[in-house]
Parts: structure tokens; C-alpha cells; sequence
């Protein structure tokens, strides 16, 4: 069985691929959105906004289903859309609903 940092079971994605995509939409348009230091880097890095970021969150898609992070366990929903310019967003976050906001991991910009 998958565990978190904390020690807490995690033995199934504590969303579905459709519940995950509701809530990271609601989130981003009325909550907080979080970046790591490793996303804000890609970011500068493939030219991608914060503008960029909202497209994808606000209209993206979930292909795939979610992952545990190898650090600490937690459950990443990738979501995938276009940006402001041509080519697609690829953008995994962790979803802390309690606390109203959403962590991007990290980011790859598809041509």
C-alpha cells in the first residue's frame, strides 16, 4: 500500500479523473493557486504565463489517472490543455480542497 509522508494509507486517488477536474476548476477560479519553486522555474524557462497557467486549469482535460507524488505520496492529477498560444500545457498539481488551493508541481509545454 501507497503512504504519504504522514504515514496515511493511500490506497486509492482520493478523486476521479472527473471529480479532480471539477474541483481544480472551481478551485482556480475561487481559491488559491500555489506553484513550487521547480514549476515557477519552468515557467520562465518555456515561456509560460499565469495566464497560460488558467487556460489549462479552467479548460484543461485529465488523460490519465493520478499518480502519488515520489516525495510525498500525495495524489497529482495532470492536466492538460492549450495556453494562450499555440501548442498544449501539461500541468500536474496537487489538490488541497480543505485549505482551498492548488499546488503546481511542475510543467511541460507540448508543440
Amino acid at each position: 500500500m501507497l503512504t504519504s509522508k504522514h504515514g496515511h494509507g493511500l490506497a486509492k486517488p482520493e478523486y476521479t479523473k472527473l471529480q479532480a477536474a471539477r474541483l481544480i476548476k472551481q478551485i482556480a477560479q475561487k481559491g488559491s493557486i500555489r506553484k513550487t519553486g521547480h514549476a515557477k522555474k519552468h515557467m520562465k524557462e518555456r515561456n509560460v504565463s499565469d495566464q497560460d497557467i488558467l487556460k489549462v486549469l479552467n479548460n484543461g482535460r485529465i488523460y490519465n489517472e493520478p499518480e502519488p507524488h515520489i516525495k510525498t505520496g500525495n495524489w497529482i492529477y495532470t492536466i492538460i490543455g492549450s495556453g494562450i498560444e499555440d501548442g498544449n500545457i501539461v500541468v500536474p498539481v496537487f489538490i488541497n480542497k480543505r485549505e482551498n488551493y492548488i499546488l503546481i508541481v511542475t510543467l511541460v509545454r507540448e508543440n
